[in-house]
């Protein structure tokens, strides 16, 4: 048997690879986004940003917040398994809401998944509406968040947005 020092080195380095991949597996990382409320679009109220959150300090009309969510191809909205919108309710008879909605790419249009809302009261909450919106047949879409604020009450009480988390793969 004749010895070729080619053949050698390539089985000593598949052997390696091998052994090395096997040894040092890869991990899966989990992937997380935090955005504060002034990155929002706001419709309606009167919105006040003082930096620690966005109010609606209309006593009149509720504020709509729009959120776009961050979508690349190293946090794809299809792959969030998590969607936190914070914030206050300090409406004592009024409720917030939020949506996870969508706006098509190729024309004007768009859907929302179902609309979440707090229990009635003042109250600090964590929103978590449905994603379903976000899927493998939308990625071309752009995904946005769909808050809705109370107004505020005349002795006080003021609702605001703080931000939203998305926790994904």
């Amino acid at each position: 048997m004749k010895f070729h020092l080619k053949t050698f080195i390539s089985v000593f380095i598949a052997t390696f690879v091998v052994t090395v991949s096997t040894v040092f597996p890869q991990m899966a990382t989990a992937k997380w986004t935090r955005t504060h409320a002034s990155s929002c679009m706001t419709l309606g109220g009167a919105p006040i940003d003082t930096s620690y959150a966005i109010y609606n300090n209309s006593t009149t009309a509720e504020m709509y917040a729009l959120c776009a969510v961050d979508d690349s191809d190293y946090l794809l909205k299809q792959n969030l398994t998590t969607l936190n919108i914070h914030g206050w309710d300090g409406n004592s008879t009024l409720k917030a809401a939020a949506m996870a909605c969508r706006s098509l790419w190729h024309t004007t249009g768009g859907s929302c998944g179902t609309l979440v809302e707090t229990a009635v009261g003042k109250q600090h909450f964590t929103l978590q509406p449905s994603r379903s919106q976000w899927n493998s047949t939308t990625t071309a879409d752009f995904g946005y968040i769909w808050v809705r604020l109370p107004r505020k009450e005349t002795t006080g009480g003021i609702s605001s947005l703080r931000g939203f988390y998305t926790f994904g793969n």
